[in-house]
C-alpha cells in the first residue's frame, strides 16, 4: 500500500485495464478526426492539381448538422480555423453503441424498403436518409429517421403541443424541432426527385430501456413554409461562409449548445443560450398557412376514406 496525493493506493491497481481502455478510445477518436481532416485536404489538393477543380469553395450542408444549427455548419466548413472538441470516452462509447444498434436495426428493415439512400437538393443540401418506405395502402412514400436517446432525452419526447390533426392518434409524439427540421429537409429533397413523400417518421429508442416512441411529420403547407424559411437562412449562411464568416446561429435547443455541439467552446452565443441568458422567440406562421393546412387535412381524410382505409379518429373532422 502506498500514499498518492493523500490517498491510499493499492499495489494491485497496476492490474486495472479501465484507464488503458478509456485512453485508447479517446486517442483513437482524436486520430480519426485528424485523419478525416487530412483526407479532405488531400482530396482537395489532388483535384485542384490534376483537374483544376477547387473544392475549397464548396459548402457542405448536411441536414443532420444544419437542423441543429447553421453556425455549426460554418464551423465544419471553416475547419482550418476551428477544431472540434475531442470526444470523451463516455460520448465516444455512446456514439459507438448507437451507431451499431442503428445499423443493425436498418439491416433488419432492409427487406421492407430502401435504407441509407443519398439525397441531394439544388440548394446544396446533401445527406443520407435512414430509410424510405412506400406505404402499400396509400402508395405514398415515407421517410424514417431513427434516433437513439438517453433515458433523460427519451423522457422529454412528449405529446405536448401535438397538432390538431394528430391529437386523436394514439401513441404519437411531438419530435424535437431539430429532428422535425431534419426530416423536412429530407422530404423536400425526395419530393424534388419526384417521390410523393407525404409523411416522415421519427422513431425514438431509449438506449437504456429499449422503450420506443414515434413521431409523425406530415407534409403540408406548414411544412413547406418552414422549409422555405429555413432555405432562405441557408442561403445567407452560405454567403457568410464563402466570405470566411460564421453564419447566424439557428439553434433551438440549449442542450445542443451546452453539451452536443463539438464547437461550443468557440461560440459565445451558444454559451449564453445554454446558460439561459438568451431567450428564443418563436416566429408565427401567416394565417393562410394554417388555413391551407386545415384544407389539406380534410383532403387527406377524404382520400383515405375513398381508399377504404379504416383509421377512426386519425384526422378529426372538427378542428
Amino acid at each position: 500500500m502506498s500514499i498518492e496525493n493523500g490517498s491510499k493506493v493499492s499495489a494491485l491497481d497496476v492490474y486495472k485495464l479501465g484507464p488503458l481502455i478509456e485512453k485508447a478510445v479517446e486517442e483513437d477518436a482524436i486520430k480519426w478526426q485528424e485523419a478525416r481532416k487530412q483526407r479532405k485536404t488531400s482530396t482537395e489538393i489532388t483535384l485542384k492539381t490534376v483537374w483544376g477543380v477547387d473544392l475549397t469553395a464548396n459548402i457542405n450542408i448536411s441536414p443532420s448538422i444544419a437542423s441543429n444549427c447553421l453556425r455549426w455548419v460554418g464551423y465544419e466548413n471553416l475547419d482550418s480555423e476551428y477544431t472540434p472538441a475531442p470526444r470523451s470516452f463516455k460520448s465516444e462509447m455512446e456514439l459507438m453503441m448507437g451507431s451499431a444498434a442503428h445499423f443493425s436495426l436498418l439491416r433488419k428493415l432492409s427487406g421492407l424498403g430502401s435504407f441509407e439512400q443519398d439525397v441531394k437538393s439544388k440548394e446544396g443540401i446533401s445527406g443520407r436518409t435512414d430509410f424510405i418506405f412506400q406505404n402499400p395502402k396509400t402508395q405514398e412514400w415515407q421517410v424514417l429517421d431513427l434516433k437513439f436517446l438517453s433515458n433523460f432525452g427519451f423522457r422529454n419526447i412528449k405529446r405536448e403541443g401535438i397538432s390538431k390533426e394528430l391529437k386523436n392518434t394514439k401513441n404519437v409524439y411531438v419530435p424535437t424541432p431539430e429532428h422535425r427540421l431534419q426530416l423536412l429537409l429530407y422530404m423536400r429533397a425526395l419530393r424534388g426527385e419526384g417521390k410523393n413523400v407525404t409523411c416522415g417518421n421519427v422513431f425514438y429508442i431509449n438506449r437504456d430501456t429499449a422503450e420506443t416512441k414515434e413521431a409523425l411529420v406530415l407534409w403540408d403547407s406548414k411544412a413547406e413554409y418552414e422549409v422555405k424559411e429555413f432555405l432562405a437562412k441557408i442561403k445567407e449562411a452560405v454567403k457568410k461562409i464563402q466570405n470566411k464568416e460564421l453564419p447566424e446561429p439557428t439553434v433551438q435547443s440549449d442542450y445542443i449548445c451546452g453539451k452536443f455541439c463539438p464547437f461550443r467552446i468557440y461560440c459565445d452565443y451558444g454559451q449564453k443560450f445554454a446558460a439561459g441568458q438568451i431567450r428564443k422567440e418563436s416566429k408565427k406562421k401567416p394565417l393562410w398557412v394554417y388555413k391551407r393546412a386545415k384544407e389539406q387535412a380534410s383532403l387527406r381524410q377524404e382520400k383515405l376514406e375513398k381508399a377504404g382505409i379504416s383509421q377512426p379518429g386519425l384526422f378529426p373532422q372538427n378542428q
